[in-house]
């Protein structure tokens, strides 16, 4: 393979050399079982530097795309009968993993009218303008998210302005200077529109699994809400539950 240089922009160079791993793996260009190339091939392929590569490495592992066999190396995972596990969410820390631990393509960057829900979850007058960002998250098996997150403008215009987002929450902290208080989180089953289906890979009315999440920051203030839709048969919510003191 000749040498394919990878870009010096504001994406990080070990998430660059990862999707691209990535798409080869899924795509069958790289086999379940096969032998991942070496550090030092993939040095010379990419044209990055070895830590870039083990970077990017331990990202495909994290997303279990790979795996490492002391003594014999690295292998890729055969992920085509492997049902998506999700995450146990319970605090903002497990977000932050989750949000390292899959990938989010952002797909439109706006500027709305607040509609009747976002604007009483934000506690703005109804059609405030405010910021929304639409994107899809995807695991190993494909994409399995959809997301809509609203913000107050010039939060939203912060986070909005990054090329770049891993984590919404990741972004609002580093980017908006937010500091969340706690989040309030609502679950339902809904059927999937339109435009959440073709997202999805999946037929117009499928049931999904609907979150909606509303951020407080330490402020008092409600600065985004957040409505996502999951494929159920790639996103499983893990609960942990404690018996009570009573």
């Amino acid at each position: 393979m000749t040498s394919t240089a990878l870009s010096r922009g504001p994406i990080p160079l070990h998430h660059q050399l990862s999707a691209l791993l990535r798409e080869r793996i899924v795509s069958g260009e790289l086999e379940a079982g096969a032998l991942m190339p070496t550090e030092l091939a993939l040095t010379q392929t990419y044209g990055v530097s070895r830590t870039v590569v083990r970077q990017a490495m331990q990202l495909l592992e994290t997303q279990g795309l790979i795996t490492r066999i002391a003594g014999k190396g690295t292998f890729v995972r055969d992920t085509r009968e492997q049902p998506f596990e999700g995450w146990s969410i319970n605090s903002t820390e497990d977000l932050q993993q989750y949000g390292k631990a899959t990938r989010l393509d952002i797909l439109e960057r706006l500027e709305v009218p607040a509609p009747d829900d976002v604007a009483r979850a934000l506690e703005i007058p109804l059609g405030t303008v405010v910021s929304e960002i639409r994107s899809l998250r995807s695991a190993s098996a494909g994409p399995f998210a959809y997301q809509r997150n609203f913000a107050l403008l010039d939060i939203g215009r912060k986070v909005a302005a990054q090329q770049s987002i891993s984590s919404m929450l990741l972004a609002l902290q580093e980017h908006a200077n937010i500091k969340p208080l706690h989040m309030m989180q609502a679950i339902s089953a809904v059927a999937a529109e339109d435009d959440v289906a073709r997202a999805l890979q999946i037929a117009p009315a499928s049931p999904v699994l609907q979150f909606e999440w509303q951020l407080v920051a330490t402020d008092g203030r409600k600065v985004t809400f957040s409505r996502t839709r999951y494929r159920s048969d790639r996103y499983k919510h893990v609960t942990r539950l404690l018996p009570g003191g009573g």
